[in-house]
């Protein structure tokens, strides 16, 4: 009698949480990111000096309101080349952070290292760990 009513039991809790997880992949699914990834090449040896920058404006651009993720990469074979991916809410959210004055100056700062305009690619997300 006990397993009987252990097993009804479990049969609704595993059909709540099954209809939970069909309703939250769902909702997840209609969420639209915006997410980017910016390579950029500096001159010579200044990749170094181009990821002190990014990291102080990493400290305060991914607390802000709308940033899920902002990664910087350095590439292994080539130190002048560094990938930042960002993933937003919304192109609204990362035009928000664009304005601020922490990023005019991380901005004003980097331009003069880079030997080529930054490559930027907007992108859609699909999936993957760490996804809202």
């Amino acid at each position: 009698m006990f397993i009987l009513a252990f097993l009804n039991l479990f049969s609704h809790i595993s059909g709540f949480v099954a209809s939970f997880l069909r309703v939250f992949i769902q909702i997840n699914q209609t969420m639209e990111h915006y997410t980017l990834q910016t390579r950029f090449v500096t001159q010579a040896s200044k990749g170094n000096t181009l990821l002190n920058i990014l990291t102080r404006l990493y400290n305060k651009i991914a607390y802000v309101h709308g940033c899920h993720l902002y990664i910087i990469n350095q590439d292994t074979e080539n130190s002048d080349h560094i990938l930042v991916t960002e993933l937003w809410d919304s192109p609204e959210s990362h035009q928000q952070s664009q304005s601020l004055r922490d990023f005019q100056e991380a901005i004003s700062q980097a331009t003069p290292l880079l030997a080529i305009e930054p490559e930027r690619r907007v992108l859609k997300a699909v999936a993957g760990k760490g996804l809202l």
